[in-house]
């Protein structure tokens, strides 16, 4: 589904399973492919996203960050149980991106009509802490369109969300 990179490390994610190359700069001949975490795989390519000197993903039964030690965090506790939710569903949205300018992790899943969002200051303090915006609230409220299809970064790294209708695009900046 997708690949990138945790320090020196390639990480693989495949569907049922993800993988870690490891080569050192000593002997690139002596690589070696680890599968770290057999039992868990990536739902969707769009929800990896390199934040510090690890990974969000989404995961087969949560969400979850793999940091620099090559620990599997499971951060979605909060929102678990509309997550698995929206795991049943054919249709299944997972996009993340993270808004650098408020220091948040932006999650789509499955629901066109909100987006859930990571606190990641509180999350550098090893605090977990989860908030909705829905459409009709105050920073998403002129979202003429019902679905927030996707969500797009400008050059100076604002967040704004996509609404796909009818053929009409909309674009509306995300407070």
């Amino acid at each position: 589904y997708g690949l990138d990179s945790i320090l020196s490390d390639l990480i693989v994610f495949a569907e049922k399973g993800i993988y870690r190359l490891s080569i050192p700069e000593t002997d690139p001949t002596s690589w070696s492919l680890v599968e770290s975490e057999p039992n868990l795989g990536c739902l969707h390519p769009e929800s990896i996203v390199k934040w510090r000197n690890g990974l969000f993903f989404a995961g087969t039964n949560n969400i979850y960050y793999i940091n620099s030690n090559f620990n599997f965090i499971p951060v979605g506790n909060d929102i678990r149980k509309f997550y698995l939710e929206t795991m049943g569903n054919d249709k299944l949205v997972a996009e993340f991106k993270l808004d650098y300018n408020k220091d948040r992790l932006l999650c789509l899943l499955g629901d066109l009509y909100r987006i859930n969002i990571l606190d990641l200051g509180r999350f550098k303090r090893e605090d977990i802490f989860w908030s909705t915006l829905k459409r009709g609230s105050d920073a998403i409220r002129y979202l003429a369109e019902p679905n927030i299809n996707s969500l797009a970064r400008d050059h100076n790294n604002n967040i704004s969300i996509l609404s796909l209708s009818g053929g009409n695009t909309q674009i509306v900046d995300l407070v």
